[in-house]
Protein backbone atom coordinates (compact mmCIF):
# COMPACT_ATOMS: atom_id res chain seq x y z
CA UNK A 1 0.00 0.00 0.00
CA UNK A 2 1.11 3.58 -0.60
CA UNK A 3 1.69 5.29 2.74
CA UNK A 4 0.86 8.99 2.92
CA UNK A 5 1.95 11.74 5.32
CA UNK A 6 0.07 12.03 8.61
CA UNK A 7 0.19 13.77 12.04
CA UNK A 8 -1.55 13.45 15.37
CA UNK A 9 -5.24 14.19 15.94
CA UNK A 10 -4.19 16.99 18.30
CA UNK A 11 -2.51 18.70 15.36
CA UNK A 12 -5.73 18.45 13.38
CA UNK A 13 -7.72 20.31 16.01
CA UNK A 14 -5.05 23.01 16.36
CA UNK A 15 -5.08 23.47 12.61
CA UNK A 16 -8.86 23.51 12.53
CA UNK A 17 -8.95 26.42 14.98
CA UNK A 18 -6.68 28.52 12.77
CA UNK A 19 -7.90 27.38 9.36
CA UNK A 20 -10.42 30.12 8.61
CA UNK A 21 -7.97 32.90 9.40
CA UNK A 22 -5.22 31.28 7.37
CA UNK A 23 -7.17 30.47 4.20
CA UNK A 24 -7.82 33.90 2.78
CA UNK A 25 -6.45 33.68 -0.75
CA UNK A 26 -8.65 32.66 -3.66
CA UNK A 27 -5.83 30.44 -4.90
CA UNK A 28 -4.51 28.04 -2.27
CA UNK A 29 -0.82 27.14 -2.35
CA UNK A 30 -0.14 24.10 -0.21
CA UNK A 31 3.54 24.67 0.60
CA UNK A 32 3.11 24.82 4.40
CA UNK A 33 6.05 24.64 6.78
CA UNK A 34 4.47 22.05 9.06
CA UNK A 35 4.91 18.39 9.96
CA UNK A 36 2.53 15.83 8.42
CA UNK A 37 -0.28 14.41 10.53
CA UNK A 38 -2.85 11.70 10.81
CA UNK A 39 -5.74 12.79 8.63
CA UNK A 40 -8.82 10.69 7.82
CA UNK A 41 -7.87 10.11 4.17
CA UNK A 42 -6.11 6.78 3.67
CA UNK A 43 -5.34 7.05 -0.04
CA UNK A 44 -5.26 4.30 -2.65
CA UNK A 45 -6.01 0.75 -1.58
CA UNK A 46 -2.79 -1.26 -1.93
CA UNK A 47 -2.18 -3.92 -4.54
CA UNK A 48 -1.59 -6.48 -1.77
CA UNK A 49 -3.78 -7.30 1.21
CA UNK A 50 -2.14 -4.54 3.25
CA UNK A 51 -4.62 -2.02 4.60
CA UNK A 52 -4.73 0.78 7.15
CA UNK A 53 -7.97 0.57 9.10
CA UNK A 54 -9.32 3.29 11.42
CA UNK A 55 -9.60 2.20 15.04
CA UNK A 56 -12.70 3.87 16.59
CA UNK A 57 -11.45 3.07 20.10
CA UNK A 58 -8.28 5.13 19.68
CA UNK A 59 -9.33 7.37 16.79
CA UNK A 60 -6.08 6.25 15.24
CA UNK A 61 -4.99 3.66 12.71
CA UNK A 62 -3.92 0.05 12.95
CA UNK A 63 -1.52 -1.42 10.41
CA UNK A 64 -2.48 -4.88 9.22
CA UNK A 65 -0.34 -7.18 7.03
CA UNK A 66 3.03 -5.60 6.38
CA UNK A 67 3.52 -4.45 2.81
CA UNK A 68 6.39 -6.46 1.38
CA UNK A 69 6.83 -4.57 -1.90
CA UNK A 70 6.08 -0.87 -1.39
CA UNK A 71 5.52 1.15 -4.51
CA UNK A 72 8.48 3.52 -5.07
CA UNK A 73 7.51 7.16 -4.65
CA UNK A 74 8.34 9.36 -7.63
CA UNK A 75 9.75 12.85 -7.42
CA UNK A 76 6.53 14.88 -7.39
CA UNK A 77 6.00 17.53 -10.04
CA UNK A 78 3.99 20.69 -9.47
CA UNK A 79 0.27 19.87 -9.77
CA UNK A 80 -2.58 22.33 -10.34
CA UNK A 81 -6.08 21.12 -9.38
CA UNK A 82 -9.04 23.36 -10.17
CA UNK A 83 -12.09 23.12 -7.90
CA UNK A 84 -15.22 24.20 -9.79
CA UNK A 85 -18.17 24.78 -7.47
CA UNK A 86 -20.95 27.39 -7.21
CA UNK A 87 -19.80 30.05 -4.77
CA UNK A 88 -22.61 32.33 -5.90
CA UNK A 89 -25.98 31.62 -7.51
CA UNK A 90 -27.73 28.25 -7.52
CA UNK A 91 -26.19 25.76 -5.06
CA UNK A 92 -23.85 28.32 -3.49
CA UNK A 93 -24.30 27.02 0.06
CA UNK A 94 -23.31 23.47 -0.90
CA UNK A 95 -20.58 24.80 -3.17
CA UNK A 96 -19.00 26.71 -0.30
CA UNK A 97 -19.18 23.58 1.89
CA UNK A 98 -17.38 21.58 -0.80
CA UNK A 99 -14.68 24.26 -0.94
CA UNK A 100 -14.37 24.27 2.86
CA UNK A 101 -13.96 20.49 2.90
CA UNK A 102 -11.36 20.67 0.13
CA UNK A 103 -9.34 23.13 2.20
CA UNK A 104 -9.50 20.76 5.17
CA UNK A 105 -8.02 18.04 2.94
CA UNK A 106 -5.12 20.36 2.12
CA UNK A 107 -4.34 20.85 5.79
CA UNK A 108 -4.79 17.19 6.63
CA UNK A 109 -2.43 15.97 3.90
CA UNK A 110 0.05 18.87 3.75
CA UNK A 111 1.11 18.25 0.13
CA UNK A 112 4.16 19.81 -1.45
CA UNK A 113 4.11 21.20 -5.00
CA UNK A 114 0.32 21.14 -5.11
CA UNK A 115 -2.03 24.05 -5.73
CA UNK A 116 -5.83 24.14 -5.41
CA UNK A 117 -7.48 26.72 -7.67
CA UNK A 118 -11.12 27.48 -6.69
CA UNK A 119 -13.37 28.71 -9.52
CA UNK A 120 -16.97 29.95 -9.21
CA UNK A 121 -19.38 28.20 -11.59
CA UNK A 122 -22.30 30.39 -10.41
CA UNK A 123 -24.53 27.30 -10.65
CA UNK A 124 -24.67 27.65 -14.45
CA UNK A 125 -23.39 25.32 -17.22
CA UNK A 126 -22.18 28.32 -19.25
CA UNK A 127 -20.28 29.85 -16.34
CA UNK A 128 -18.92 26.42 -15.44
CA UNK A 129 -17.52 26.09 -18.96
CA UNK A 130 -15.96 29.56 -18.70
CA UNK A 131 -14.42 28.62 -15.34
CA UNK A 132 -13.04 25.40 -16.81
CA UNK A 133 -11.42 27.24 -19.70
CA UNK A 134 -9.84 29.69 -17.25
CA UNK A 135 -8.52 26.76 -15.24
CA UNK A 136 -7.05 25.14 -18.36
CA UNK A 137 -5.39 28.42 -19.29
CA UNK A 138 -3.87 28.54 -15.81
CA UNK A 139 -2.42 25.06 -16.24
CA UNK A 140 -4.92 22.85 -14.42
CA UNK A 141 -3.95 19.17 -14.48
CA UNK A 142 -7.35 17.98 -13.21
CA UNK A 143 -10.81 19.46 -12.66
CA UNK A 144 -12.65 18.69 -9.39
CA UNK A 145 -16.37 19.40 -9.82
CA UNK A 146 -18.61 20.94 -10.91
CA UNK A 147 -21.73 20.15 -8.90
CA UNK A 148 -24.65 19.88 -11.32
CA UNK A 149 -25.01 17.31 -14.09
CA UNK A 150 -25.39 19.76 -16.99
CA UNK A 151 -22.39 21.73 -15.74
CA UNK A 152 -20.29 18.55 -15.60
CA UNK A 153 -21.22 17.74 -19.19
CA UNK A 154 -20.43 21.29 -20.26
CA UNK A 155 -17.04 21.22 -18.53
CA UNK A 156 -16.23 17.77 -19.94
CA UNK A 157 -16.83 19.06 -23.47
CA UNK A 158 -14.55 22.05 -22.85
CA UNK A 159 -11.70 20.03 -21.34
CA UNK A 160 -11.80 16.96 -23.61
CA UNK A 161 -9.47 18.42 -26.28
CA UNK A 162 -6.86 18.97 -23.57
CA UNK A 163 -7.17 15.43 -22.12
CA UNK A 164 -7.93 16.84 -18.67
CA UNK A 165 -10.00 14.59 -16.40
CA UNK A 166 -13.12 15.93 -14.68
CA UNK A 167 -14.35 14.44 -11.38
CA UNK A 168 -17.93 15.73 -11.15
CA UNK A 169 -19.96 15.85 -7.94
CA UNK A 170 -23.04 14.42 -9.63
CA UNK A 171 -25.07 11.21 -9.51
CA UNK A 172 -26.20 11.47 -13.14
CA UNK A 173 -24.70 8.61 -15.13
CA UNK A 174 -25.19 10.62 -18.35
CA UNK A 175 -22.54 13.07 -17.14
CA UNK A 176 -19.84 10.36 -17.27
CA UNK A 177 -17.95 10.59 -20.57
CA UNK A 178 -14.52 9.79 -21.97
CA UNK A 179 -12.82 12.25 -19.62
CA UNK A 180 -15.52 12.84 -16.95
CA UNK A 181 -16.44 10.85 -13.85
CA UNK A 182 -19.55 10.89 -11.64
CA UNK A 183 -18.45 10.88 -7.99
CA UNK A 184 -21.88 11.36 -6.38
CA UNK A 185 -23.60 8.73 -4.26
CA UNK A 186 -25.27 6.69 -6.99
CA UNK A 187 -28.70 5.31 -6.05
CA UNK A 188 -27.98 2.03 -7.83
CA UNK A 189 -25.06 1.21 -5.51
CA UNK A 190 -27.26 1.71 -2.46
CA UNK A 191 -30.07 -0.41 -3.95
CA UNK A 192 -27.74 -3.28 -4.87
CA UNK A 193 -26.16 -3.44 -1.43
CA UNK A 194 -29.31 -3.21 0.70
CA UNK A 195 -31.10 -5.82 -1.46
CA UNK A 196 -28.04 -8.04 -1.41
CA UNK A 197 -28.02 -7.94 2.38
CA UNK A 198 -31.76 -8.68 2.56
CA UNK A 199 -31.20 -11.62 0.24
CA UNK A 200 -28.56 -12.94 2.65
CA UNK A 201 -31.27 -12.83 5.33
CA UNK A 202 -33.37 -15.22 3.20
CA UNK A 203 -35.75 -12.56 1.82
CA UNK A 204 -36.89 -13.15 -1.74
CA UNK A 205 -40.07 -11.12 -2.40
CA UNK A 206 -39.86 -7.35 -2.38
CA UNK A 207 -42.04 -4.29 -2.82
CA UNK A 208 -40.32 -1.05 -3.84
CA UNK A 209 -41.92 2.31 -3.01
CA UNK A 210 -40.61 5.11 -5.23
CA UNK A 211 -41.50 8.74 -5.91
CA UNK A 212 -43.11 9.31 -9.29
CA UNK A 213 -40.09 11.04 -10.84
CA UNK A 214 -36.76 10.34 -12.54
CA UNK A 215 -35.05 9.36 -9.28
CA UNK A 216 -37.81 6.83 -8.65
CA UNK A 217 -37.37 5.33 -12.09
CA UNK A 218 -33.64 4.86 -11.43
CA UNK A 219 -34.43 3.04 -8.19
CA UNK A 220 -37.03 0.81 -9.85
CA UNK A 221 -34.65 -0.16 -12.65
CA UNK A 222 -31.77 -0.86 -10.26
CA UNK A 223 -33.98 -3.04 -8.02
CA UNK A 224 -35.46 -4.95 -10.95
CA UNK A 225 -32.01 -5.53 -12.48
CA UNK A 226 -30.56 -6.71 -9.18
CA UNK A 227 -33.32 -9.20 -8.42
CA UNK A 228 -33.29 -10.51 -11.98
CA UNK A 229 -29.53 -11.10 -11.74
CA UNK A 230 -30.17 -13.03 -8.52
CA UNK A 231 -32.76 -15.21 -10.23
CA UNK A 232 -35.69 -13.80 -8.25
CA UNK A 233 -39.08 -12.57 -9.38
CA UNK A 234 -39.50 -8.92 -10.25
CA UNK A 235 -40.37 -6.60 -7.34
CA UNK A 236 -43.74 -4.96 -7.03
CA UNK A 237 -43.28 -1.25 -7.80
CA UNK A 238 -45.52 1.27 -6.03
CA UNK A 239 -45.30 4.91 -7.14
CA UNK A 240 -46.29 7.76 -4.86
CA UNK A 241 -46.54 11.54 -5.02
CA UNK A 242 -46.15 14.05 -2.21
CA UNK A 243 -49.92 14.42 -1.86
CA UNK A 244 -50.98 10.86 -2.63
CA UNK A 245 -49.31 7.94 -0.84
CA UNK A 246 -52.24 5.63 -1.66
CA UNK A 247 -51.55 3.54 1.45
CA UNK A 248 -54.67 1.39 1.19
CA UNK A 249 -53.67 0.25 -2.31
CA UNK A 250 -50.08 -0.31 -1.19
CA UNK A 251 -51.23 -2.49 1.71
CA UNK A 252 -53.43 -4.54 -0.59
CA UNK A 253 -50.56 -4.97 -3.07
CA UNK A 254 -48.23 -6.13 -0.30
CA UNK A 255 -50.64 -8.90 0.65
CA UNK A 256 -51.19 -9.93 -2.95
CA UNK A 257 -47.48 -10.00 -3.70
CA UNK A 258 -46.69 -11.66 -0.33
CA UNK A 259 -43.74 -9.31 0.14
CA UNK A 260 -41.21 -10.11 2.85
CA UNK A 261 -39.54 -6.69 2.72
CA UNK A 262 -40.37 -3.21 1.50
CA UNK A 263 -37.73 -0.84 0.18
CA UNK A 264 -38.85 2.71 0.96
CA UNK A 265 -36.88 4.89 -1.49
CA UNK A 266 -38.20 8.06 0.11
CA UNK A 267 -37.12 10.52 2.80
CA UNK A 268 -37.22 9.52 6.46
CA UNK A 269 -40.45 11.36 7.31
CA UNK A 270 -42.38 9.80 4.42
CA UNK A 271 -40.97 6.38 5.27
CA UNK A 272 -42.14 6.82 8.87
CA UNK A 273 -45.67 7.75 7.75
CA UNK A 274 -45.89 4.66 5.54
CA UNK A 275 -44.43 2.38 8.21
CA UNK A 276 -46.78 3.70 10.91
CA UNK A 277 -49.76 2.89 8.69
CA UNK A 278 -48.58 -0.71 8.38
CA UNK A 279 -48.04 -1.04 12.13
CA UNK A 280 -51.61 0.14 12.74
CA UNK A 281 -52.77 -2.76 10.58
CA UNK A 282 -50.56 -5.38 12.22
CA UNK A 283 -47.61 -5.32 9.81
CA UNK A 284 -44.69 -4.89 12.19
CA UNK A 285 -41.03 -4.94 11.15
CA UNK A 286 -40.82 -8.61 12.06
CA UNK A 287 -43.53 -9.39 9.48
CA UNK A 288 -42.45 -6.88 6.84
CA UNK A 289 -38.81 -5.75 6.96
CA UNK A 290 -38.38 -2.05 6.24
CA UNK A 291 -35.41 -1.15 4.02
CA UNK A 292 -34.00 2.26 3.11
CA UNK A 293 -31.28 4.11 1.22
CA UNK A 294 -28.84 6.94 1.85
CA UNK A 295 -31.74 9.39 2.05
CA UNK A 296 -32.05 8.16 5.61
CA UNK A 297 -28.59 9.38 6.59
CA UNK A 298 -30.20 12.07 8.73
CA UNK A 299 -31.11 9.25 11.12
CA UNK A 300 -27.51 9.39 12.31
CA UNK A 301 -28.55 12.51 14.19
CA UNK A 302 -31.13 10.44 16.13
CA UNK A 303 -34.12 11.92 14.33
CA UNK A 304 -36.40 9.07 13.33
CA UNK A 305 -39.84 7.80 14.22
CA UNK A 306 -40.30 4.74 16.42
CA UNK A 307 -42.32 3.27 13.55
CA UNK A 308 -38.98 2.62 11.79
CA UNK A 309 -37.41 0.81 14.73
CA UNK A 310 -35.45 -2.15 13.35
CA UNK A 311 -35.30 -0.81 9.78
CA UNK A 312 -32.13 -1.32 7.74
CA UNK A 313 -30.52 0.99 5.22
CA UNK A 314 -27.33 1.21 3.14
CA UNK A 315 -25.00 4.15 3.76
CA UNK A 316 -21.37 4.88 4.67
CA UNK A 317 -20.19 3.91 8.16
CA UNK A 318 -20.86 7.00 10.31
CA UNK A 319 -17.71 6.71 12.48
CA UNK A 320 -15.25 8.37 10.10
CA UNK A 321 -17.77 10.93 8.96
CA UNK A 322 -18.49 11.95 12.57
CA UNK A 323 -14.84 12.87 13.00
CA UNK A 324 -14.90 14.94 9.79
CA UNK A 325 -18.10 16.71 10.89
CA UNK A 326 -16.57 17.53 14.28
CA UNK A 327 -13.45 19.11 12.75
CA UNK A 328 -15.48 20.91 10.10
CA UNK A 329 -17.79 22.41 12.74
CA UNK A 330 -14.86 23.44 14.95
CA UNK A 331 -13.34 25.18 11.95
CA UNK A 332 -16.30 26.79 10.21
CA UNK A 333 -18.88 26.96 12.99
CA UNK A 334 -21.54 24.88 11.26
CA UNK A 335 -22.30 21.23 10.54
CA UNK A 336 -21.39 20.33 6.95
CA UNK A 337 -24.11 19.20 4.53
CA UNK A 338 -24.08 15.50 3.74
CA UNK A 339 -22.37 15.90 0.36
CA UNK A 340 -19.50 18.06 1.61
CA UNK A 341 -17.31 14.99 2.08
CA UNK A 342 -16.98 14.72 -1.72
CA UNK A 343 -14.99 17.96 -1.71
CA UNK A 344 -12.58 16.43 0.80
CA UNK A 345 -12.25 13.08 -0.95
CA UNK A 346 -11.82 14.53 -4.45
CA UNK A 347 -9.07 16.88 -3.25
CA UNK A 348 -7.37 14.14 -1.23
CA UNK A 349 -7.49 11.84 -4.26
CA UNK A 350 -5.81 14.49 -6.42
CA UNK A 351 -3.16 15.07 -3.76
CA UNK A 352 -2.51 11.33 -3.39
CA UNK A 353 -2.02 10.82 -7.12
CA UNK A 354 0.13 13.96 -7.36
CA UNK A 355 2.61 12.39 -4.94
CA UNK A 356 3.10 9.51 -7.35
CA UNK A 357 3.70 11.34 -10.58
CA UNK A 358 0.41 13.16 -11.16
CA UNK A 359 -1.03 10.67 -13.65
CA UNK A 360 -4.76 11.50 -13.88
CA UNK A 361 -5.46 9.18 -16.80
CA UNK A 362 -8.39 6.75 -16.74
CA UNK A 363 -5.97 3.92 -16.03
CA UNK A 364 -4.84 5.69 -12.87
CA UNK A 365 -8.23 6.97 -11.70
CA UNK A 366 -10.05 3.72 -12.46
CA UNK A 367 -7.59 1.49 -10.58
CA UNK A 368 -9.47 -1.74 -9.65
CA UNK A 369 -8.50 -1.59 -5.97
CA UNK A 370 -9.87 1.94 -5.65
CA UNK A 371 -9.29 4.41 -2.82
CA UNK A 372 -10.09 4.88 0.86
CA UNK A 373 -12.09 8.04 1.58
CA UNK A 374 -14.15 9.67 4.32
CA UNK A 375 -17.15 7.59 3.27
CA UNK A 376 -15.24 4.33 2.91
CA UNK A 377 -13.73 2.65 -0.12
CA UNK A 378 -14.66 3.81 -3.59
CA UNK A 379 -13.47 3.33 -7.14
CA UNK A 380 -14.30 4.56 -10.61
CA UNK A 381 -15.34 1.95 -13.13
CA UNK A 382 -14.24 2.13 -16.74
CA UNK A 383 -17.59 3.74 -17.57
CA UNK A 384 -16.72 6.66 -15.30
CA UNK A 385 -19.28 5.85 -12.59
CA UNK A 386 -18.29 5.51 -8.95
CA UNK A 387 -18.72 2.31 -6.96
CA UNK A 388 -18.74 2.49 -3.17
CA UNK A 389 -18.46 -0.02 -0.36
CA UNK A 390 -21.30 0.79 2.05
CA UNK A 391 -22.27 -0.39 5.49
CA UNK A 392 -25.69 -1.77 6.45
CA UNK A 393 -27.07 0.36 9.28
CA UNK A 394 -30.02 -0.30 11.58
CA UNK A 395 -32.32 2.10 13.40
CA UNK A 396 -32.27 0.71 16.92
CA UNK A 397 -32.96 2.15 20.36
CA UNK A 398 -33.15 5.74 19.15
CA UNK A 399 -29.82 5.64 17.36
CA UNK A 400 -28.07 4.29 14.30
CA UNK A 401 -26.01 1.13 14.78
CA UNK A 402 -23.79 -0.72 12.33
CA UNK A 403 -25.36 -4.05 11.47
CA UNK A 404 -22.77 -4.97 8.82
CA UNK A 405 -19.60 -2.94 8.50
CA UNK A 406 -18.52 -1.52 5.17
CA UNK A 407 -15.98 -3.63 3.26
CA UNK A 408 -12.30 -2.66 3.47
CA UNK A 409 -11.51 -3.77 -0.08
CA UNK A 410 -13.19 -4.58 -3.38
CA UNK A 411 -13.22 -8.31 -4.06
CA UNK A 412 -13.74 -8.24 -7.83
Amino acid sequence: MNHFLRTTNKSIFLLALTLVATLSACTTNSSYNRSPHNGPWQGPVGETNSTIIPDPATNGVTNQNVETKPEPQLQPKSIEAALLVPQTGKGAELGQALLNAAQLALFDMNPQNFRLIPKDTKGSPIDAQIAAQEAINEGADIILGPLFSQSVQSVANATSPYNVSVIGFTTDSKAATRNAYAMGFLPSTQVYQILDYARQQQMQRFTIVIPNNQYGELIAKAASDKLRQDGLSAPHIHKITSNNLNLAQLQNDLMTHQSQAILLAVDLNTAATISKHFINYGLSNTRLQRLGLGLWDEAQNNRYSSSLEGAWYAAPNPVRRARFERIYKNTYGTTPPRLASMGYDATALAISISKYGGDFSRQSLARPNGFYGLDGIFRFNQNGLVERGLAILELSGGRTVVRLDAPQEFRN
